[in-house]
């Protein structure tokens, strides 16, 4: 399959949200933040394009606190921000296989987020970073 061009903006907002949400873990994990990102884009209750959905209010914890969470202050962490800019160019021109059942939503296993146990979503895919839902 030929590649799609990529949107360099479009790009940095997906390679920021996996450099923030999940740099440090593995790369099957990643590519999860990745599926659920995207299938947000193809979702009517999210913005069609991955900036509107990494920036949409409060979905994405980092995005809460934007001065601190720039790539330049984790510039000792040059090769996972490197690592987030290939994985998101990739995502973009082929597209990662969804490892994910279609989830919209995810949370951190050090937390319990209300929306995640009422009756809303159901759960689809636990790991050892995350618990992933999507819709009833």
């Amino acid at each position: 399959a030929h590649p799609k061009t990529i949107n360099q903006k479009e790009m940095m907002c997906l390679a920021k949200n996996i450099f923030f949400e999940a740099r440090g873990t593995a790369t099957h994990e990643r590519i999860r933040i990745i599926n659920v990102t995207t299938n947000r884009t193809k979702s009517s209750q999210f913005g069609g394009s991955y900036c509107d959905v990494v920036y949409e209010h409060a979905q994405f914890s980092w995005t809460l606190n934007l001065k601190r969470h720039t790539v330049a202050r984790y510039v000792t962490e040059h090769k996972a921000w490197v690592e987030a800019q290939t994985m998101a160019r990739y995502e973009l021109a082929y597209g990662y296989v969804d490892t994910t059942n279609g989830a919209l939503y995810y949370h951190t296993l050090d937390c319990d987020p209300s929306w995640a146990h009422d009756g809303s979503n159901q759960e689809v895919l636990a790991s050892n970073y995350h618990r992933y839902y999507r819709p009833y």
